[in-house]
């Protein structure tokens, strides 16, 4: 049980982590195109 909760929680870490670099990309590129 432990380990589960501790598997979603770097799952879950790891997928805002992905989306904070999405749109900080996001940004840059519709910055670069503007």
């Amino acid at each position: 049980m432990f380990l589960t909760n501790k598997v979603d929680t770097v799952t879950v870490k790891y997928q805002v982590e992905m989306k904070i670099l999405y749109v900080f990309w996001s940004a840059e590129a519709a910055s670069v195109t503007l």
